[in-house]
């Protein structure tokens, strides 16, 4: 009778615990990570008797949840993947929504060189000219505000990656203290499966911040980011921080607790579109717009020296930039600085470079590593040359003392309008060809040396036959036809052979307030070729920067769409192992109450028998 009410006892017990469990799995049917547990019964060992084995009844062993190591590390995996899809496709997008916005630099362009077009058909007319002022500080304007609303943009990206550090980091104790409870709450090799829910959701939503790695190590899981840093181990974790670049102090890095700088080997993530997406586009685009603006103010500014103002004189720059930068490392122990000069525009590209001194020479790559060649010393005489640029090095650099050079990140923030006067727009040719009455040939002058001292000298040309000519009256000197005749900074062209007598006075062109020769050659710089070996224009550049940040954006949000369906299989598939069936739930409330039922009658069995023993044996 023993037997009898212990096996029953057994049943209603282990009953008991599946009624538990399968109200519990209801309970937790919209709590996020929750997998889904069922009780493991086992029989318990048969009592002989005789040649008999009689069951004993039932014996809990477990409660499990129902899980998949693989499906879950792949729903993290893919988490982690359409996080950093959708960060760089919310972040193409706005960039992409600013380049073509309000602040389009391509209008202001065309409103700068339309105010160009208006001063030559109108050279003196002083509101044209003072429209043409508004235009180009406008123009400026625009690229100060480009730059600038990138400069936000860094300045958000900064912000979030800080507090990404921050969610990592509270993320890391959570599950760092989640291990130290599940290995003392560990018994028999069960752990108790509510944690293991909870540090798997710390895990996941870990694994949306930064691509992770894990291990198990007895009941404790170790976390891994970039090349195998360690984030947790066991039941401790290793605090990220962030810390200003050592060239950049608006630019915030990710680095470990031994300050070893980890941004370029994270990925994945939140975090890790934040920093992938300010390597691959924010930076070249910054570059480039700098780039450009560096591009369009040599063309203008080349352009506007050649020619003379209303006041008499040789125009200036009508744009200022700022120096390229070159930046030493907070590192550095020796007093070396740079000097950092454009030479060549034709040859500058938007990359930034690392120069480094391992003691005895100096080393040259991109920022993203590439080795750069260059020549020269490094002297005022024999400056680093390279990618259009001119480096000199002063004071004593030390050993692994290094700098960062940034040709174009600052230029176009730094355009500014040179001139504030209408009157210094130079509009005409400085020098003029008067040609002589009845002469055969006439010529038209060109400047070829702007800063040629005797540019502005009277030259009296005479040709004494068709095949030489003085200058001044003095000497005689050869002419070829369809050479150009060049002194002084200019150059004569005719238009067809001279006769004897013909004569040509090259002169100031100091009254030549209706002249528009330089208005119309300003003009032309719209599609000349400044970067790209000459062969691409201002205007050319911003429109393949604008189309290729284009393409990065749809090339982003196709992206996003196909990690978006990749992530949801990936939850589907998990969910079909973890996931709680409330329907499958109901019935298995019916069953578990069937059960216990069950096993209430049988110990009410053997309470009946019990008694009517006990009856008898009185009687």
């Amino acid at each position: 009778m023993a037997d009898l009410l212990g096996t029953g006892i057994s049943g209603l017990l282990a009953s008991r615990v599946a009624l538990d469990t399968t109200s519990h799995n209801i309970a937790n049917v919209n709590t996020a990570g929750y997998s889904r547990q069922t009780v493991d019964l086992a029989a318990r060992n048969p009592q002989q008797a005789g040649n008999l084995f009689i069951g004993q009844g039932v014996d809990v062993v477990g409660v499990q949840r129902a899980y998949s190591q693989y499906l879950t590390t792949a729903l993290w995996g893919q988490g982690s993947s359409l996080q950093r899809a959708d960060t760089f496709n919310q972040l193409t997008s706005d960039l992409n929504n600013l380049m073509g916005g309000n602040n389009n630099l391509q209008t202001a362009l065309d409103g700068f060189y339309a105010g160009v077009q208006d001063v030559a058909n109108s050279p003196t007319s002083s509101p044209t000219r003072q429209a043409l002022l508004a235009k180009a500080t406008s123009l400026a304007g625009t690229f100060h505000t480009l730059d600038q609303q990138l400069g936000q943009q860094w300045g958000q990206i900064n912000q979030r990656i800080s507090d990404s550090v921050a969610g990592i980091n509270s993320l890391a104790s959570g599950i760092a203290d989640l291990n130290k409870q599940i290995e003392s709450q560990a018994s028999g090799g069960n752990a108790p499966s509510d944690l293991l829910d909870r540090r798997d959701e710390l895990l996941r939503q870990l694994s949306e911040k930064v691509q992770i790695t894990t291990s198990t190590q007895g009941n404790s899981i170790n976390v891994f980011i970039g090349n195998g840093q360690t984030l947790v181990s066991s039941g401790s974790a290793q605090a990220l921080k962030t810390a200003a670049n050592p060239y950049d102090a608006t630019r915030v890095e990710v680095v470990a607790s031994t300050g070893a700088n980890l941004s370029g080997q994270l990925s994945g993530g939140s975090l890790g579109g934040l920093l992938d997406y300010r390597s691959s586009v924010l930076e070249p685009t910054r570059n480039k717009l700098g780039q450009i603006a560096v591009a369009f103010a040599s063309a203008v500014n080349t352009q506007h020296r050649q020619g003379m103002d209303l006041n008499g004189q040789l125009g200036g720059d009508l744009f200022t930039l700022p120096t390229p930068q070159g930046l030493p490392s907070s590192s550095n122990t020796g007093s070396a600085g740079l000097a950092v000069s454009i030479a060549d525009v034709s040859s500058l590209t938007a990359n930034d470079y690392n120069l480094r001194y391992d003691g005895s020479a100096w080393t040259l790559r991109t920022s993203g590593g590439t080795p750069v060649a260059m020549t020269g010393t490094g002297t005022a005489a024999d400056p680093f040359v390279f990618d259009g640029l001119h480096v000199t090095v002063s004071g004593s650099a030390a050993a692994g003392d290094s700098f960062s050079i940034r040709p174009t990140a600052n230029a176009a923030g730094g355009m500014q309008l040179a001139i504030s006067d209408a009157n210094q727009l130079a509009m005409a040719a400085p020098v003029k060809a008067i040609a002589a009455s009845g002469n055969k040939a006439n010529g038209t002058v060109s400047v070829t040396d702007v800063g040629d001292a005797n540019l502005l000298a009277t030259t009296q040309i005479q040709f004494t036959n068709a095949t030489t000519y003085t200058i001044n009256g003095a000497g005689s000197y050869a002419y070829t036809p369809g050479t150009p005749i060049q002194m002084n900074g200019w150059s004569l062209a005719l238009d067809g052979p001279p006769a004897a007598a013909d004569s040509f006075t090259v002169k100031a062109n100091s009254d030549g307030a209706g002249d528009n020769s330089n208005a119309l050659a300003l003009g032309r710089t719209a599609d000349l070729g400044v970067l790209g070996g000459g062969t691409v224009s201002a205007g050319d550049a911003y429109a393949s920067l604008v189309a290729a940040n284009g393409t990065i954006g749809a090339q982003a949000e196709v992206n996003f769409n196909a990690q978006t369906s990749l992530y949801q299989q990936a939850q589907q598939s998990q969910q079909s192992v973890a996931g709680v069936n409330l329907e499958e739930e109901a019935g298995n409330l019916i069953r578990y109450q069937q059960s216990y039922q069950a096993a209430a009658q049988v110990i009410s069995t053997a309470n009946t028998i019990f008694n009517t023993l006990i009856t008898a044996v009185r009687g």
